[in-house]
């Protein structure tokens, strides 16, 4: 499924160097759009949250143990994320495409998710496992979880994939700090007011909607 939303499908080389293709087109093919899984103990994946690297095909534990609760009191106990063995967390990255589309790159936030989750949704419909979007939850809970810098990139929406009944979930201890070192985007970035305006403006506070 990561593979075919968010993977390198091919590459090709030029004497300028080599092109690799994403499953899921994007603006100007910069690619603002990172997944996290969120899980349980799964047959080959142990409970954690996860960053997807597309380069590596791999995923990287940002944290160990089950954490599905906190995206759970985040959406309100949404039936499909309480109920989910895994979600997915899209977030998106603002200096990514902004270098280049300035202010209208909220826009893209959503084309270019909406691209990556039609591709998301179309196999797990092949695969016949139950999905939902969803794009209300408590914003900064969730970007905790993931320990974002909201600033320079922030939650936008989940999927959750899968159904168990009965399922139970511990809640974790308090969520501290991953603080892992990441590559800069460039070198120097430029702050544009109303994409982080517009963003605030539909984030949820509560996860009652206030």
């Amino acid at each position: 499924m990561l593979y075919l939303t968010a993977g390198i499908t091919r590459h090709r080389k030029y004497p300028s160097g080599d092109i690799h293709f994403r499953a899921a087109a994007c603006t100007g093919a910069l690619y603002e759009v990172e997944l996290y899984v969120v899980c349980g103990n799964l047959v080959d994946l142990e409970a954690g949250v996860y960053h997807f690297s597309p380069a590596e095909f791999a995923l990287r534990r940002l944290r160990a143990g089950d954490y599905r609760s906190v995206l759970s009191e985040a959406t309100a106990s949404e039936t499909s994320v309480v109920h989910a063995p895994l979600t997915i967390i899209c977030t998106c990255t603002y200096w990514r495409n902004a270098w280049k589309y300035q202010a209208r790159t909220y826009r893209h936030f959503g084309w270019d998710n909406g691209t990556l989750l039609a591709n998301m949704l179309a196999v797990a419909t092949a695969l016949g496992m139950p999905a939902k979007v969803i794009c209300g939850f408590q914003d900064a809970d969730v970007n905790r979880l993931l320990d974002v810098d909201p600033d320079r990139e922030v939650a936008f929406s989940l999927v959750a994939l899968g159904h168990f009944a009965g399922l139970t979930q511990q809640l974790p201890s308090e969520l501290s700090a991953i603080d892992l070192e990441s590559v800069p985007l460039s070198r120097n970035e430029t702050v544009y007011p109303a994409m982080h305006e517009i963003h605030a403006a539909s984030s949820l506070r509560s996860a009652g909607g206030g």
